[in-house]
């Protein structure tokens, strides 16, 4: 399971709930909120939003190309109100199966206040109840749900027993826990315009009727074009080459650096690593024998669960910088990996994408018809190197070699990860 992907469910046909967004404090209250959040969603490259106003304020993000809609009502916002309203804002850990959909569970948690970054998701029974051990084994919570059999000091509810009812029991929706649109909503803008022009469009009624019949004269035309086209199908369209669009390892690297030796590493805590990927810069401390009003002093939006911290910051990655230069076989990519290994004394572990299955026997291919991809994707992952980032790309770079993650324990041991395309 990814974290904070995009997943849906309904109690009705009328509404839906969304899990899955990217929570992210907000500093400066209410009267930034709007502004901080446009500017965070520009550099997350996501468009739909809703806000948590509490002792600390939250925007939660996502994108409507990953299947969030603007009107969708975020399951975690209407989870953690109840909590608020019964308990105070307090330490939760929540799993409640999702309704309608058998099998999955939500999982939501919340610690002073704050959803916690990976504090919203929708996974398997297991990938759930694992999350909630691993957060139950570093901290102190408030209050938990689960169910009794998962071996938790807790209460078992359903996603309904937090939402608010009526005196006859009805369910009671808010608004302001649907998503809305980050940026300028035009239909909204030009309401007022549009009655005006509806009575003028009244007049024009005669022009309308002469513009609706040369319209089915033009859509005549289109049809008989269909059909002839029908009789000679055009061949499927070829696939975009995915390392086009990303950046160029060493971009991907010096951005990374550059962001790592410009962050707050030492707190007052015990800096434990910190990760560079998906446009994200992630950070973790470990509390030790040190106070939390020292990491607050000087980080004050960290996150703290239990005697673990975190604190994560956009970085504006580089635009795509590869070509359609001819990419190595599967085994050259191999061997270079192998030799530049064993003469650097890297660890470099790399895994071949597994070829789609075929299709069933009669089944129809749904939407337009695709070429099939004219390459392969090689995962590659070297762990635990002293030697830099730098150097590293600098020696495994190619053809077709991506950088996708860059970590780095306490130890300063870079953990590097990325895709090397190839040829099939």
């Amino acid at each position: 399971m990814s974290k904070n992907t995009v997943q849906t469910f309904s109690l009705d046909k009328k509404r839906e709930f969304v899990s899955g967004l990217f929570w992210q404090p907000i500093p400066g209250g209410k009267d930034t909120a709007k502004a901080k959040t446009i500017e965070v969603a520009k550099q997350l490259r996501m468009d739909v939003f809703v806000h948590r106003f509490g002792k600390i304020v939250q925007t939660g993000l996502a994108s409507t190309k990953d299947g969030a809609k603007k009107g969708q009502y975020s399951a975690a916002a209407a989870i953690t109100k109840s909590l608020e309203m019964e308990h105070g804002e307090i330490n939760a850990l929540i799993a409640v199966p999702v309704p309608g959909r058998s099998g999955l569970w939500l999982y939501v948690a919340q610690r002073d206040g704050a959803l916690l970054p990976d504090g919203d998701q929708i996974g398997s029974e297991d990938e759930i109840r694992s999350l909630m051990l691993a957060a139950n084994s570093v901290g102190e919570w408030d209050v938990i749900v689960a169910p009794d059999h998962w071996g938790f000091t807790s209460s078992e509810k359903r996603f309904e027993d937090f939402l608010p009812k009526n005196k006859l029991g009805v369910i009671k929706y808010h608004k302001w826990w649907a998503l809305s649109s980050v940026f300028f909503d035009v239909q909204a803008t030009l309401r007022p315009v549009i009655v005006p022009l509806l009575v003028g469009a009244v007049a024009l009624a005669g022009w309308y009727g002469w513009n609706t019949w040369k319209a089915k004269q033009l859509r005549a035309r289109q049809e008989a074009l269909q059909r002839a086209n029908a009789r000679f199908p055009q061949a499927a369209p070829r696939p975009v080459h995915p390392w086009i669009a990303q950046p160029k390892a060493a971009d991907f690297v010096a951005t990374c650096m550059g962001a790592i030796e410009q962050a707050p590493l030492w707190t007052g805590w015990d800096f434990k690593g910190v990760t560079c990927e998906n446009g994200m810069l992630n950070l973790t401390w470990d509390k030790g024998r040190h106070w939390t009003e020292h990491l607050k002093a000087t980080l004050p939006d960290a996150l703290v669960t239990g005697t673990t911290a975190s604190y994560s910051v956009p970085i504006k990655m580089p635009p795509g910088g590869g070509n359609d230069a001819p990419l190595p076989s599967a085994n050259e990519a191999q061997s270079h990996f192998t030799e530049q290994g064993e003469r650097y004394g890297l660890k470099v572990d790399v895994a071949q994408e597994a070829p789609p299955p075929p299709p069933l026997p009669g089944a129809k291919p749904a939407g337009t018809p695709q070429a099939p991809p004219d390459w392969k994707e090689i995962t590659w992952t070297v762990k635990d190197s002293l030697l830099p980032p730098e150097t590293l790309v600098a020696v495994l770079d190619g053809k077709g070699f991506r950088v996708t993650s860059i970590s780095a324990n306490n130890q300063m041991q870079w953990t590097l990860k990325g895709t090397q395309y190839a040829k099939p």
